[in-house]
């Protein structure tokens, strides 16, 4: 039997299940901070309302409609955040269900060879999902970038004096 192969596998195994277990930390923070931000859906509405009124200056209601616009990008985006959340849920779960048939089968044989290839149907049934979890730290690795904060040209040098430069 192959130990590498199954080393491989399990470790591609545990790398899915680790990027699962950050996305849905990341999704849960996210979640979070909604559910401490104002109400988004009557914020939204209140807006339709100020602008269903005939009687506003035109510079107010692009203002209004502009803020109406982003309002409900953002709760598009939470709903999406949500949809996310389940699906990473799923997935935790078929992990484990996965690993525990290949678990109880590799007890009922004595062919190290059917549990290697058990491993291996888990790892290429995950493909898909690994995928996905790339594409969702391509988003989010470019939100952190837009959000960290710009290096400083200024940087203390070794007697912590402030040096001009890289």
């Amino acid at each position: 039997v192959d130990t590498a192969a199954q080393d491989e596998a399990l470790s591609r195994l545990v790398l899915i299940y680790l990027q699962l277990q950050v996305t849905r930390k990341n999704l849960r923070v996210l979640l979070q901070e909604g559910r401490t931000d104002d109400d988004l859906p009557g914020r939204i509405e209140a807006l339709r309302t100020q602008l269903a009124t005939n009687e506003i200056a035109p510079e107010l209601r692009n203002s209004l409609e502009g803020q109406l616009e982003i309002l409900v990008d953002r709760l598009a985006g939470r709903t999406e955040a949500s949809g996310k959340l389940q699906f990473v849920a799923a997935e935790l779960l078929r992990i484990h269900e996965q690993v525990e048939l290949a678990r109880e089968q590799s007890m009922l044989t004595s062919d190290p060879a059917l549990l290697t290839e058990r491993i291996d149907g888990i790892t290429a049934s995950l493909s898909q999902t690994g995928r996905w979890i790339r594409d969702q730290q391509r988003i989010i690795g470019r939100m952190e970038d837009i959000a960290t904060e710009p290096p400083s040209l200024l940087r203390p040098d070794a007697d912590g004096k402030i040096a001009e430069g890289n």
